[in-house]
C-alpha cells in the first residue's frame, strides 16, 4: 500500500496497475489527472484506489479487469 500524504506537482495521467494507492489528504492527486485503475491480468495482485474518507477531484477516471474503484468518503476527517 502506498499513501499519499504530500501535494503532487506532476501533470498527465496516473495509473494503479497493482497493490492499494491510499490518500492521506485532500486531493493528493493532481485535480486535472486521468485516474485509471486497472489489474493486469498476470498478477493476483489487483489494483485498489482508497479515498480514506478524503476527497479527490480528477479529470476524468477509468476502472477496468477486475479493479476495485474508488470508495467513496465515509465523512469528514
Amino acid at each position: 500500500m502506498v499513501v499519499l500524504a504530500g501535494s503532487s506537482t506532476y501533470t498527465g495521467s496516473t495509473s494503479i496497475v497493482r497493490g492499494t494507492v491510499r490518500l492521506g489528504r485532500q486531493d493528493a492527486l493532481p485535480t486535472g489527472t486521468l485516474l485509471n485503475v486497472h489489474s493486469s491480468d498476470l498478477t493476483s495482485d489487483l489494483a485498489a484506489f482508497d479515498l480514506a474518507g478524503f476527497n479527490q477531484t480528477v479529470g476524468a477516471s477509468q476502472v477496468s479487469n477486475g479493479a476495485t474503484p474508488p470508495t467513496p468518503p465515509s465523512g469528514p476527517r
